[in-house]
């Protein structure tokens, strides 16, 4: 139940991470201490309130897939603007294509393997990387 007192009811045949839960497991979940969510211990499953949301609410995905696209334009505008910041050319990445880097950029999601290679190519640890990035994308 949402805070507003919306009631979601969600089968486990309707979530690919509920539906991978044994059928004699079903019932030995625990809600977290501060009841954001929900547990199974033996297949570590994690379900929230957001996750059940989303299934089931049509106007609440369509909020978080856009504010999801926004956060991906804004990421990859933040790639493009640090490799700049490095004098750096979409070229020059090594272990990365000109145009994987390109559609980086351009706000496509990416792997963290790849993000690793980025802050090679920039001389930077994957932590000081990120938090290039993170200080870019900060208000």
């Amino acid at each position: 139940m949402a805070c507003d007192h919306t009631l979601f009811r969600v089968g486990f045949a309707e979530m690919p991470a509920l539906e991978r839960i044994p059928s004699q497991q079903r019932s030995l979940f625990s809600i977290s201490s501060e009841g954001s969510y929900i547990h199974w211990p033996e297949v570590d499953v994690h379900i929230d309130l957001d996750a059940v949301r989303y299934l089931k609410d049509e106007t609440w995905r369509e909020k978080k897939d856009r504010e999801r696209l926004m956060y991906d334009l804004r990421f990859g505008e933040a790639v493009a603007a640090l490799r700049k910041q490095y004098g750096l050319k979409q070229a020059e990445i090594r272990g990365l294509s000109e145009r994987h880097v390109r559609r980086i950029e351009k706000g496509e999601r990416t792997k963290v393997d790849t993000l690793a290679i980025l802050a090679r190519s920039h001389g930077l640890s994957f932590k000081e990387y990120l938090d290039e990035i993170a200080e870019m994308l900060s208000p």
